[in-house]
């Protein structure tokens, strides 16, 4: 066999690999179902004719919070009692394809469609108006909401907020993932270890430490069927228009708070200070050597400004 043939050889062995291997394991999955059915601190709704996990605490004014790409409820640990003792009905959501709400293939994921997520899920529980707090691409759906259905939009807190167009700034193995195969591959690695390093590197910038429960609950959801298929259909669409506000955040007209770290590695800060130019009325807290995820590193004061912002709007 000569060595070009032994190249080409290799080459096919490699590509059968990673069209395979990822599909066997994907195919041993439990359902997301199955997942949910052992949890009593988690509700469930129908919403476009999936399952939609939440988690709800308190009573008085409804404030719905929204995860980021690749997270779930548990992003909202930090805040989500605190809130609620603060006098308010907080909701914390999965977005389908995240968490412990169902993960359909061969759904068009987008701004557009978590917005109508949103807007069923209100519906469904009979939620006629509420503040929406959205971190990174949980902002940029809130916004979304905000556009197509203002009259049931109370106020918006956006937290490290995606929604604009900006320079992509991600690590490494994010931009390897979008990548056909390859990511599908990248993804199985996502061990304790590997989750670890990069929560750390984009999200809280090492800030603080993650307990093995938190890499736990973090990593369930992966392990359910349809997670990957939602990850990377997700993340190789992000700079797109389907995934940007830019055509109507300039005519929301709702009260905002925009909260953005100065160290953040994900959105850079200018686009912080470009959202509060372009959203009428908005009002800008530049957190310093705060990183992506404030309301998980600098609970306390994001907790605080949340709830003074939100007593302000009674």
């Amino acid at each position: 066999m000569g060595p070009i043939k032994k190249i080409t050889t290799f080459i096919i062995a490699c590509l059968l690999v990673l069209y395979f291997v990822p599909l066997i394991v994907e195919g041993l999955k439990p359902t997301t179902d199955t997942m949910r059915a052992g949890m009593s601190d988690l509700g469930g709704v129908s919403v476009l004719n999936h399952t939609m996990a939440y988690r709800v605490r308190g009573r008085g004014p409804a404030v719905i919070l929204v995860h980021g790409f690749s997270q779930s409820t548990l992003s909202w640990d930090a805040n989500l009692d605190v809130l609620a003792r603060a006098g308010y009905r907080v909701y914390a959501i999965d977005l389908l394809g995240h968490g412990m709400s169902d993960k359909p293939y061969g759904i068009r994921y987008s701004l557009d469609l978590y917005a109508r997520q949103i807007r069923e899920f209100m519906n469904a529980l009979g939620i006629r108006r509420a503040h929406l707090a959205g971190h990174s691409m949980g902002g940029a759906v809130s916004l979304k909401f905000a556009c197509l259905y203002p009259s049931m939009t109370e106020s918006l807190v956006l937290i490290g907020s995606a929604g604009l167009h900006h320079e992509r700034n991600e690590n490494l193995t994010f931009r390897l993932m979008r990548y056909p195969l390859l990511g599908e591959f990248l993804i199985l690695f996502n061990f304790k270890p590997v989750v670890q390093m990069v929560n750390s590197a984009i999200n809280t910038n090492g800030l603080i430490k993650t307990s093995d429960d938190y890499l736990d609950r973090y990593i369930m959801p992966s392990r359910t069927r349809g997670y990957t298929y939602a990850f990377l259909r997700i993340l190789r669409n992000f700079g797109t228009a389907p995934w940007e506000v830019e055509d109507c955040i300039g005519e929301i007209r709702r009260p905002s708070l925009i909260l953005h770290g100065t160290d953040d590695r994900l959105v850079p800060a200018a686009s912080g200070r470009r959202m509060h130019r372009l959203l009428a009325g908005s009002r800008l807290v530049m957190v310093p050597g705060g990183p992506h995820a404030l309301m998980e590193t600098h609970a306390d004061q994001v907790n605080r400004m949340i709830i003074e912002f939100l007593r302000s709007r009674r």
